[in-house]
């Protein structure tokens, strides 16, 4: 594993395996205010300022217009950055002597986006929900607003809504399949896994592993002052409070790895690269979120999952009635509009192949 954190201005990478020391092996030096930074495959450091991307060894200018959030991944052959600039969404394919930028989509509306590892592409916006696999567009809606998405295990995704409860969704059926209430407490970082099924949440003093897939949580531990984190493997966690430390979940034991305070770091785990500025998913709260001091997790069991609702047991049966209605008819339009792009995609394709048939007719 590499490890980079940033101290100042300064970039040190360390080498390292869990359990085993950290080796620091080179140090880059960034230029004064910029952002965030990340390392490609080629071992190039690439960094953010005013919006810009640069490479650091020639300080050239890597994207074609302003950048309002990245997203960064060391692929096999190549690093991929998507990002975001104004209402559309680019990729950059950094390769050993060239880039290549293309345009994704552009939309009439603001939005947020996040990539997995399979370069399956989500993009939101509050309750509307784009994905393109491979190439091809899906659309969907849900009945809450969605605040981020996280990778989890098989064809399934985690949505994070506003009000902090935590779903699985399966991005192949369309559908959410389970979820776990929001937590009360004021909620510092969080974060997840493409190979295992662990969602990890943290507050200002306590750890909490959760499995959405079964609905159970698996472990909490007392930390207190982390600002942020990335989790590892099943077991072992990355925290950053002042210094970095890794923490293993199953022995409940933790090890310092940096002596010294850090700002940032960024982890490589697989084929995985993650860039994080000042802090990791540290959400804004408003003053309610932060005046409730108890941790209250609570598991939704399947009678309680009405396509996606999570069930409050303290309504009225007619509250209870009116919100089912409600979300069978968000499915309803959900299914006709379905139908609707695939019919549209359909005739589409048809007048392609109608144009490309009278070309050659006109040939002949």
């Amino acid at each position: 594993m590499l490890l980079a954190t940033r101290e100042e201005n300064d970039i040190k990478i360390y080498k390292g395996n869990i359990s085993e020391d950290y080796t620091h092996i080179k140090t880059f030096q960034l230029p004064p205010d910029s952002e965030s930074y990340f390392i490609d495959i080629y071992d190039t450091l690439f960094y953010m300022l005013k919006n810009n991307l640069y490479k650091i060894s020639n300080a050239m200018q890597i994207n074609a217009k302003p950048i309002n959030k990245m997203m960064q991944l060391n692929l096999d052959n190549c690093t991929a950055i998507y990002y975001k600039s104004g209402y559309s969404l680019f990729i950059i394919r950094v390769y050993a002597n060239h880039c290549e930028e293309t345009e994704i989509i552009s939309l009439k509306n603001d939005f947020n986006f996040f990539v997995n590892e399979k370069e399956i592409v989500f993009i939101w916006h509050k309750t509307s929900l784009i994905i393109f696999i491979d190439n091809t567009m899906h659309k969907a809606t849900v009945n809450f607003v969605i605040k981020d998405i996280k990778p989890t295990t098989e064809q399934k995704i985690i949505i994070i809504s506003e009000e902090w409860n935590i779903y699985l969704y399966d991005y192949i059926l369309l559908k959410i399949i389970g979820g776990i209430k929001a937590i009360s407490s004021k909620i510092v970082a969080y974060d997840s896994l493409s190979t295992c099924n662990m969602f990890i949440l943290c507050t200002s003093s306590a750890i909490y592993a959760l499995d959405v897939f079964n609905k159970k949580k698996t472990a909490e531990i007392q930390f207190s002052g982390i600002s942020s984190i990335k989790l590892y493997s099943q077991d072992i966690l990355i925290i950053h409070s002042d210094k970095i430390y890794e923490f293993n979940l199953k022995t409940n034991e933790s090890r310092k790895i940096t002596q010294s305070n850090v700002r940032s770091f960024i982890i490589y785990n697989s084929n995985e690269a993650f860039g994080y500025k000042e802090s990791i998913n540290k959400p804004e709260l408003n003053m309610s979120d932060i005046m409730q001091k108890n941790d209250n997790i609570s598991y939704i069991d399947e009678e309680e999952i009405h396509n996606g609702i999570l069930i409050d047991n303290n309504i009225t049966d007619n509250e209870r009635i009116n919100e089912i209605i409600e979300t069978k008819i968000l499915n309803l339009k959900s299914e006709v509009f379905k139908v609707f792009f695939r019919i549209q995609d359909e005739l589409d394709a048809l007048k392609e192949r109608v144009s490309n048939l009278e070309k050659k007719i006109d040939k002949n």
